[in-house]
């Protein structure tokens, strides 16, 4: 349940100067579902709570050493947390017209965004509702192990002995915000508009999800360790609270030129950096400082060109404008359009697997890095578009985590126009024949998906998948009334 309400105000201090202020309130409530069967780990606790209203509804297979609570017993409702109603979200807004311009302006604002969907107590089932159970059958003197009409082991499986996984999230947790501001020209030349924008955007309290029973990286034997982590009644407890962050940084170039003489543009470029500690999935939970990396979905340059021709051929146009009618069907009233995108490559990690040098039963991770990896463009091929020689998978035993960061090489860029043809006849008023020819990658050029970065695969290195498809044509033909 999403609660909103907001104030704002515009204020013309000049003629030439609009301030804008406002501020948000926003209150996000998970609300309930059917049976209310919901459960979250609580670390006072060090049980899972529940709803008092769904005791009958646990699975009798729990053993009767795992810790549950009712709410009432650990000061919560039967949402299992408490819900943040702090979040007020101030904004500011200025567009300026300055001297005596009449086609420049200036404008910029700021503010504090909260997420649209708080983080929720996860349910319908899961720990400690239900239990996923998987048996392996076999045939011995041509009997099968179990069969119809009994196809279970008598007995199961029991919980509670850290065959199980639980989830839960801290009952305080702060709705994740983000503080946003920008800052734009904008100007008319030669027919265009043209603008220029600086933006930035500083994401706080994003929810950071760690298991609380997982061990540190040494060379103890993981068996050694895990006899002491602090729930043994699970075998991992995902937990979520706040303390995952990133920043975006941006730079915009845009023109734009309204319809106009039968042609409309636009064309942008885009600079942009965005680094966070909450992009990859946590490798080690007591160093987060390795996890702060590069997007791996943000290029770092893009841009962007959107065209509208109408041919100058036909009735009323440059050539042709006296032709008789039937040849204008066949000439006349002809639109091109197009789309153009051109992007360099995002980030990408290479991992190994199959092995667990840190001794956290984590048998794959981030490599070693031996060198940068990152081949200049001359040297990149589809065979070896980056370095392999420049990782190395940590040694048995080794009682640590990979030396690699994460994102760290950059992947293939995208390069990619579509092309469209269309012609509209009107026929007897009431109905209209559209023709369309659209051609999708028109100059078949190949932009690939990032490579195999898996150590010790018979792909490592290569370009294996695109990102989009290879050069396509349709035809169409409607008839509207």
């Amino acid at each position: 349940m999403h609660m909103d309400h907001s104030r704002s105000t515009a204020v013309k201090v000049t003629p030439r100067l609009t301030l804008t202020v406002g501020v948000r309130y926003t209150v996000l409530d998970p609300g309930t579902i059917d049976k209310n069967v919901i459960a979250n780990f609580n670390v006072p606790a060090k049980a899972l709570v529940i709803p008092a209203s769904a005791q009958s509804l646990v699975a009798s297979e729990y053993k009767v050493d795992t810790p549950i609570v009712t709410a009432d017993k650990v000061g919560l409702s039967d949402k299992l947390l408490n819900i943040d109603r702090n979040n007020f979200a101030p904004r500011f807004g200025f567009a300026w017209r300055p001297g005596s311009s009449k086609d420049l302006v200036i404008r910029g604002g700021g503010g504090v965004y909260y997420v649209g969907m708080q983080p929720y107590i996860s349910d319908g089932g899961g720990a400690p509702y239900e239990i996923n159970e998987s048996f392996t059958n076999s045939v011995a003197n041509g009997q099968p192990l179990f069969a119809f009409p009994n196809p279970f082991p008598s007995g199961g499986i029991q919980a509670g002995s850290g065959g199980f996984a639980a989830s839960g999230m801290d009952p305080n947790l702060r709705t994740p915000y983000s503080m946003q501001a920008n800052f734009t020209v904008e100007k008319k030349v030669l027919g265009m508009g043209l603008s220029a924008s600086v933006l930035t955007t500083m994401a706080r309290h994003t929810v950071f999800w760690h298991n609380l029973n997982a061990v540190p990286a040494n060379t103890t034997p993981f068996q050694v360790k895990y006899a002491s982590v602090p729930y043994p009644f699970f075998w991992a407890v995902n937990y979520g609270n706040n303390g995952g962050t990133h920043n975006y940084r941006a730079g915009y170039i845009k023109a734009e030129r309204n319809f106009s003489k039968g042609l409309y543009y636009q064309a942008h470029l885009t600079w942009a950096k965005s680094v966070g500690d909450d992009f990859v999935s946590n490798e080690d939970p007591f160093n987060r400082a390795r996890d702060r990396a590069m997007s791996a979905r943000i290029p770092p340059f893009r841009a962007v060109v959107s065209f509208l021709y109408d041919l100058p051929f036909g009735k009323g146009k440059r050539f042709g404008s006296s032709i008789p009618a039937v040849a204008n069907y066949a000439i006349g009233g002809w639109r091109i359009s197009g789309n153009y995108q051109w992007e360099n490559g995002t980030y990408f990690t290479p991992y190994f697997a199959g092995s667990d040098p840190s001794n956290t039963n984590t048998f794959n991770g981030r490599p070693d890095c031996l060198a940068n990896g990152n081949l200049s463009k001359s040297q990149r091929t589809t065979e070896r578009y980056f370095d392999t020689a420049a990782f190395a998978v940590p040694p048995d035993n080794a009682g640590r985590f990979g030396s690699c960061g994460a994102n760290i090489l950059e992947g293939p860029g995208l390069n990619v126009f579509n092309l469209g043809l269309l012609k509209e006849i009107t026929m007897r008023e009431t109905y209209k024949l559209k023709l369309e020819a659209v051609s999708s990658n028109v100059f078949n050029h190949p932009s690939f998906d990032i490579p195999d970065g898996t150590l010790g695969s018979p792909t490592y290195g290569m370009l294996v998948d695109t990102r989009t498809a290879a050069r396509d044509l349709s035809l169409t033909v409607r008839l509207a009334f």
